[in-house]
């Protein structure tokens, strides 16, 4: 008679669970706890379509005028995360060539300054490339260092989140602003993405010609509750509970849109 391992004889009594889940029932509840916290990616529709062109944007061939892309959505929505996902495939690597070794950083992310100006962002560039510089330097020395630096480490895709605090500066440094990221993605020849809420596309739209540049993807709330019951099944299989939890039941998934507000990531703190 055949015997059955361990973890066979899981796979056969939870079947509401996806296999690698599975054998994390063996643990003990404690640690099983500490699981369930665990952050985990769940790739929906939306995300899909953004991830996609993304992966387009940083394959794009070279050329002076540089398609870009503009996430919105709402705060907690997922933005950001998206973001993180993408990039973890793409981490700084270290070459060693005939002549030289240096890192290679592909993707460069971040964050704008809550007051920007000029000098502060090409700072904030500089010391995410670990470019060692002076802060209070002026433009014309960060400017230089910003794109010798980026050229030096390859990079080929440029991310700005919470761009939308661009509307924090002054009219005229917000027209600089979008000024330097046309700047940047003609003479580095590299797609810009700029991540925020709505105020953000409201930012861009002072310049047209910038509103024109940057394509705007969406990342809405959630409201329809077919998708949503969607993307609670993905987190039922996922949660390493014992029992089959009611998660898509129409009802509880119209108890999560009510508590969340349709934020994914309000949901996911739910769950």
């Amino acid at each position: 008679m055949k015997k059955f391992s361990a973890i066979e004889n899981y796979a056969a009594t939870y079947e509401h669970l996806l296999p690698s889940v599975r054998e994390v029932l063996m643990l003990t509840d404690a640690e099983r706890m500490s699981k369930i916290s665990l952050e985990r990616w769940i790739l929906y529709p939306k995300a899909k379509m953004v991830l996609e062109r993304l992966e387009e944007l940083y394959s794009w061939p070279l050329r002076l005028r540089m398609p870009n892309m503009l996430i919105i959505g709402p705060t907690n929505n997922g933005k950001t995360t998206l973001v993180t996902h993408f990039m973890r495939s793409r981490k700084p690597w270290r070459h060693s060539g005939y002549k030289d070794e240096r890192t290679i950083i592909p993707v460069v992310k971040i964050q704008m300054p809550p007051r920007p100006n000029l000098p502060l962002i090409y700072a904030t560039i500089l010391e995410a490339l670990k470019v060692p510089h002076t802060p209070s330097a002026h433009i014309n020395k960060l400017q230089p260092q910003a794109l010798d630096a980026f050229r030096r480490h390859e990079t080929r895709m440029f991310i700005v989140d919470e761009v939308h605090d661009i509307r924090n500066a002054t009219t005229q440094a917000q027209y600089q602003i979008l000024s330097l990221f046309k700047y940047l993605g003609n003479e580095l020849q590299i797609p810009i993405i700029g991540v925020g809420t709505e105020a953000a596309a409201q930012a861009f739209r002072i310049d047209p010609q910038m509103a024109n540049r940057f394509e705007p993807y969406t990342l809405p709330r959630w409201d329809n509750l077919n998708l949503t019951l969607q993307l609670l099944a993905s987190f039922a299989c996922m949660l390493p509970l014992k029992k089959p939890s009611r998660l898509i039941d129409p009802q509880i998934g119209k108890l999560v849109l009510n508590l969340t507000d349709g934020s994914i990531g309000d949901i996911t703190t739910l769950m």
